[in-house]
């Protein structure tokens, strides 16, 4: 995502130039990968991907392990990367906060509420969703249809 907004000269609130804030938006990209990507997609694979798609037994010891690590993840950005933010790490939209969204929105599907308990996350999954309007609409058809097909339903704290 970073390589595509530099190439195609996106609005500078996509990937800032100043490199005190693309620092942040920076941070976040690399620490999503090991934690957001891992532990929320993890919740996703195991739950939907092997279990409803390929026919796999649930493996309820990986599912476990990851929702307690995306709980302290969860914490992690409630507290840190939203901390005094409108959006991940500025107070404009970013490729960071699309990264998230996308994340939290596969668990959204599956009935797993990010945002509980999480105010700064909750007002901010709002706010984006809100800024990319019937674009997050139309992404999450998909998804939205596959989710709805398999049928999962995840408690989660």
């Amino acid at each position: 995502m970073q390589y595509l907004a530099q190439k195609f000269s996106t609005p500078d609130h996509w990937y800032p130039h100043d490199p005190i804030k693309r620092a942040k938006i920076d941070e976040f990209l690399s620490y999503s990968q090991s934690s957001t990507r891992v532990n929320a997609g993890g919740i996703f694979f195991h739950t939907v991907v092997l279990t409803k798609v390929r026919g796999q037994p649930r493996n309820e010891a990986a599912i476990k392990e990851h929702k307690e690590k995306l709980s302290g993840i969860l914490d992690i950005i409630e507290n840190h990367f939203l901390k005094g933010c409108d959006f991940i790490g500025s107070n404009e939209i970013s490729i960071a906060d699309i990264v998230a969204i996308v994340e939290f929105a596969q668990l959204e599907h599956i009935g797993i509420d990010v945002t509980k308990k999480r105010s700064n996350i909750k007002a901010w999954r709002d706010r984006v969703i809100a800024k990319l309007g019937e674009n997050y609409k139309s992404s999450m058809e998909l998804l939205v249809e596959m989710t709805t097909k398999v049928g999962v339903v995840e408690s989660f704290e």
